[in-house]
């Protein structure tokens, strides 16, 4: 059976370009995530969320892969896609200087036949092996992002935030506003890859 990379069949979901800013709509689509706040280097919190959302992330694909009587007539094996992070501020604009406000949601898409009764189960099967701090933060929800400006930027990650700057010059100079979270997809381990060579999506929702 072929795996699905939601990278190759979802493009704009998952890709642009590094060049110019692009305008598209993105699906409604459903996610496991952790929410939290605080600056994400040295953060236990935000360190935590990963093995949550991993955890149950690959307790999923593996059960059902070799379960095949809880896999429903849609169910395909699957890559596990990049995970994205939402940033913003409880008031006022974000600020970089502020990383003491900042608030994170870090959201891990899953496949349509993943469904809620599924994800339980996962987590009952991931209690079982170890203690997951953040387990119990962990939700299972449907997102609509809708209209974004998008552009995939190479290099460390403090460089983002310039390239979100650009988005939203762009954004104002078709007539709209910047409006919603600042969204960021990560392509690379930051453990194994030099800080030149990561991968970014910035996305910004717009009206």
């Amino acid at each position: 059976m072929q795996k699905i990379d939601f990278k190759k069949t979802m493009k704009e979901a998952f890709s642009a370009s590094t060049k110019k800013v692009s305008f598209v709509e993105i699906p409604e689509m459903q996610f496991l995530m952790v929410e939290g706040k605080g600056y994400p280097t040295n953060n236990l919190s935000y360190q935590q969320s990963f093995e949550a959302l991993y955890g149950v992330a690959y307790t999923l694909k593996f059960m059902l892969k070799f379960n095949e009587s809880i896999r429903s007539e849609k169910y395909c094996d699957y890559v596990i896609p990049p995970f994205g992070t939402q940033w913003w501020m409880t008031e006022g604009d974000f600020d970089i200087h502020k990383p003491d406000l900042w608030r994170w949601n870090n959201m891990l898409m899953q496949p349509d036949f993943i469904t809620p009764e599924l994800v339980e189960k996962a987590k009952s099967e991931l209690k079982k092996k170890r203690d997951v701090v953040s387990l119990n933060l962990l939700r299972f929800e449907r997102f609509y992002e809708g209209k974004v400006a998008q552009m995939m930027y190479i290099g460390p990650y403090t460089g983002a935030g310039e390239v979100a700057l650009k988005i939203i010059h762009e954004i104002e100079s078709q007539g709209f506003k910047f409006h919603g979270k600042h969204h960021e997809l990560y392509f690379n381990d930051p453990r194994k890859t030099q800080p030149e060579k990561l991968k970014t999506l910035v996305r910004l929702p717009y009206r």
